[in-house]
């Protein structure tokens, strides 16, 4: 796997002060850590139960850990590379978001 670098080389960090103990353990369920009973929860996340809260830090997730087969991190590459030029914009190939979580996908483009 490929060393960060630029912008995170050191640490990355998320902050989850504005996320509710409930945003917290959809998070963890949507994730694969399932802190619920699995017999009251369904492993299958409806996008319906997504919230922008919920979302946000996930997608957060996907920009900073999503690396291609070359060991590229194209999401944090592009990030720096487009705020350098004042460009304010991530172009996000759906497919990739897709493969790192599908129910995520859903909540995000309807």
């Amino acid at each position: 796997m490929a060393v960060p670098s630029g912008w995170d080389a050191g640490a990355v960090s998320i902050s989850t002060h504005s996320m509710t103990k409930d945003d917290e353990e959809l998070r963890a369920q949507m994730r694969g850590n399932r802190l619920a009973d699995l017999n009251t929860v369904s492993s299958t996340m409806q996008p319906s139960l997504f919230s922008e809260s919920s979302a946000v830090p996930i997608f957060k997730d996907f920009i900073r850990t999503f690396v291609t087969p070359n060991n590229v991190y194209i999401y944090r590459e592009q990030l720096m590379h487009n705020v350098a030029l004042q460009k304010y914009v991530l172009e996000v190939d759906t497919k990739d978001l897709m493969a790192f979580d599908d129910d995520l996908t859903n909540f995000l483009l309807q």
